[in-house]
């Protein structure tokens, strides 16, 4: 990283920091900047303004040099962070797992609505969920968040290291009697488990994204996240027939699969529905804040 002048002050660490980030062609480099030297100084980016004149230490400029440079390479800022707001919900975050997205917010409301839907499944006092692919937990700390821990929810990954994410995430937020993680491919493991009980929602959010289409994609996904979590195969959808597969034979009966699909799926996904099992309904498709549908919906009947 080359330096024309090294920085003394906060304002001055954000302006250096900001031109050094835009040179790289980081999105957002103003923002990025004040969240990096915001960590540096261990304080909430909001106060940087009152602190503006106050002088960096060395240790602080050190350190401000270092993640800089990670940013500058196009490592996701919240790597460099170590952690991410996701449902008003502070996350541990690392590379073994994916970032939670704003989008996948849409999930977590519709299902939170299924769960109390007249239409559905019967409420009951302490429903099962299964939350596939979990990842850094961040959907089923979300979904337990909500129903005050009333809830029992099995999260499967098919790594273990984003699963160590999942567990640091769900030990933070004191939910190790209300989440169970579990390694494995899908929830294939689970089912001798829990034939004794039925399951009232699975939610997911698969990897979706066509392989072709993932170099092409901000290297800050295509180089730092998991492939894993985002390969959808050729035509994105290879995760899905699986996934209403799961449905129908754990749902109990009015139960719902909620997961996150692009916006460019709904057709294939009816057209795959075809193919299924007679106990899985056809989609149904919500939309997301910008108006572009993210969300499929399937009932066992």
């Amino acid at each position: 990283m080359s330096i024309r002048r090294t920085p003394k002050t906060v304002a001055e660490a954000v302006r250096w920091t900001s031109s050094v980030l835009s040179d790289a062609g980081v999105p957002q480099p103003r923002l990025d900047a004040e969240l990096i030297i915001a960590h540096c100084l261990g304080l909430d980016r909001s106060l940087l303004p009152t602190r503006s004149q106050e002088t960096l230490s060395d240790e602080q400029l050190q350190q401000l040099r270092r993640l800089a440079e990670r940013r500058q390479s196009r490592e996701p800022i919240q790597y460099i962070l170590g952690h991410w707001e996701f449902w008003s919900i502070d996350l541990v975050v690392k590379e073994d797992a994916l970032i939670p997205r704003p989008e996948t917010e849409t999930l977590i409301e519709v299902a939170l609505q299924e769960l109390n839907s007249p239409s559905g499944v019967a409420p009951l006092t302490r429903p099962l969920i299964i939350d596939i692919g979990t990842g850094s937990g961040a959907i089923a700390i979300a979904l337990a968040t909500e129903l005050s821990g009333k809830c029992r929810i099995v999260a499967t990954d098919i790594s273990l290291a984003a699963l160590a994410v999942a567990d640091a995430n769900v030990s933070r937020m004191g939910l190790e009697h209300t989440i169970e993680l579990v390694c494995c491919d899908m929830a294939h493991a689970l089912s001798p488990m829990l034939l004794a009980r039925d399951v009232e929602l699975i939610v997911c959010n698969p990897p979706y994204i066509r392989s072709e289409e993932l170099k092409r994609l901000q290297p800050e996904v295509s180089q730092f996240e998991p492939a894993i979590a985002l390969d959808g195969g050729a035509s994105g959808l290879d995760f899905y027939p699986r996934l209403m597969e799961t449905a129908a034979q754990l749902l109990t009966r009015g139960g719902a699969l909620v997961c996150e699909i692009a916006p460019d799926m709904p057709h294939a996904i009816r057209e795959m529905q075809q193919t299924m099992p007679e106990s899985i309904s056809e989609p149904r498709f919500e939309a997301d804040l910008s108006g572009r549908l993210r969300v499929a919906v399937v009932h066992r009947l």
